[in-house]
């Protein structure tokens, strides 16, 4: 659930695309049971519910442009201003990386996660 808010900044879109996800490990359950990693085969479908919520709402990922603003305003600092200045340009830098690289970015430094990201 944090990963798909982190993803679709609303509590709705994040409830629909998490029970979707449901629902589709529940449809293929008997043939997952046979598979080597269940958590990587659950984890690609909440990725496509994710990106299907996005393409259904017709709009880009937010998700770097909210966190960087919640950087600069996290902490009390002299400038904010600077500080969201580089915050949207590690952002920007991180929304560039691959799709795996994506990931264990934002597992780790976003949710706390120190395992490595289902496969």
């Amino acid at each position: 659930m944090r990963y798909a808010y982190l993803q679709l900044g609303s509590d709705a879109d994040t409830e629909e695309a998490v029970d979707l996800t449901f629902d589709a490990v529940m449809d293929c359950w008997p043939r997952m049971l046979g598979m080597e990693n269940l958590e990587g085969y659950a984890w690609t479908i909440l990725k496509r519910r994710i990106i299907d919520m996005h393409r259904k709402r017709r709009r880009r990922p937010e998700l770097m442009e909210a966190a960087a603003f919640e950087a600069a305003v996290a902490d009390h600092i002299e400038d904010p201003y600077d500080a969201l200045t580089v915050a949207i340009a590690l952002y920007a830098a991180v929304a560039s990386l691959g799709e795996r690289q994506f990931d264990a970015i934002l597992l780790h430094y976003r949710m706390g996660f120190t395992g490595p990201p289902p496969t």
